[in-house]
């Protein structure tokens, strides 16, 4: 109601709508009216809330705002953008929600005057939100083509904020119809010196795995180790698939284990991967925990025993694994009680 008072250059006319008494306009809902009202009481809350029992109900109240009161438009948006800048997590992720509904009835208009402006933003709390908004608008489905496009312009646009933001998108699981058009969005992204410190695009590339993609994936980021400035999102990104379970239950071994086993995947790009995480001081200690479990598994389960045993004998082509190996491993809780024979007869090979 402000920012319609304000739009229109007059003064505040109150609140029309609550005009009459609240139970009056509630109706049969004033038993929920009196609940919250208690519940709030016990807790020390404002006695004033109210909430949507039936959560599609917001979508039609945003629908009837914007086509029902075209003046209001300007407000409308002017109210989601001062919303966004809370520092108020929920109401950051309603009000980026509501602005991707109403995407779905002018995606030009919206984008243009609040979404494209908050994933420029130097607030990350409100570039996230522009992610949330672009997912929202996506989930419609009648303007996934235009949010498609919007992405990969801000993932090749020359502001780094806005390819953040895509990063963000993808990050949320959002992927382009073609899986190269999603990693080539991801490599150009990663090529921003901004992304050096974060792992949006490792959580990106995480979004975009599937069993069949696997080889695909890893091909790509071999060719991403060769570059000094993706490589660490080579090794992030490596970490995160390290530790997908291959049917979704905790504890399973890793699928990309289990395609290694299966000769889906590339064993020497694997290998090549896991030398660079290894080898990195920022990602060796995590690196080793999850190849540790890699190996444990391998030591339980025969199945993956060749392809570990393949594995090993990559890694120690290099000398510095080659003296590595025993000692790191050796450290992990896994191993605590010795290394099993196979391996030990592996590293020697």
């Amino acid at each position: 109601m402000e920012e319609i008072d304000g739009q229109a250059n007059r003064s505040d006319w109150g609140r029309m709508a609550l005009q009459h008494p609240v139970a009056e306009l509630l109706g049969p809902l004033k038993v929920d009216w009196q609940e919250g009202k208690e519940i709030n009481r016990l807790h020390g809350g404002s006695s004033r809330s109210a909430w949507l029992h039936d959560g599609a109900m917001r979508g039609v109240i945003i629908d009837e705002a914007w086509h029902e009161f075209d003046s209001t438009r300007p407000a409308l948006l002017k109210w989601l953008d001062r919303l966004v800048a809370s520092d108020d997590e929920p109401v950051q992720r309603s009000a980026a929600q509501a602005a991707g509904l109403l995407a779905h009835h002018d995606f030009e208009r919206v984008c243009a005057d609040l979404i494209d402006a908050w994933a420029a933003s130097s607030r990350d709390r409100v570039r996230q939100a522009a992610a949330w908004a672009m997912v929202a608008a996506d989930m419609g489905g009648q303007v996934a083509h235009l949010v498609r496009r919007q992405i990969r312009e801000w993932a090749g646009g020359h502001r780094n904020y806005q390819r953040d933001t895509a990063a963000r998108v993808y990050a949320s699981g959002l992927q382009q119809p073609d899986l190269s058009w999603s990693l080539a969005d991801l490599r150009r992204i990663a090529e921003d010196q901004m992304q050096q410190h974060t792992r949006m695009v490792a959580l990106g590339v995480y979004q975009l795995y599937a069993p069949h993609r696997a080889d695909r994936i890893i091909f790509e980021l071999t060719q991403w180790s060769d570059d000094r400035q993706l490589q660490r999102h080579a090794r992030e990104a490596l970490l995160c698939l390290a530790e997908i379970p291959a049917d979704d239950s905790p504890g399973g071994p890793p699928d990309l284990m289990t395609r290694l086993a299966t000769h889906e995947v590339d064993g020497q790009a694997i290998a090549h991967l896991w030398r660079l995480a290894l080898l990195t001081s920022d990602s060796s200690e995590r690196a080793w925990a999850r190849f540790g479990q890699w190996l444990s598994h391998a030591d339980s389960d025969e199945s993956f025993r060749k392809s570990a045993v393949a594995l090993i004998n990559d890694l120690t082509t290099l000398p510095a694994l080659r003296r590595r190996l025993p000692f790191c491993l050796g450290r992990l809780s896994a191993f605590e009680d010795g290394l099993p024979g196979w391996l030990e007869s592996a590293m020697r090979e």
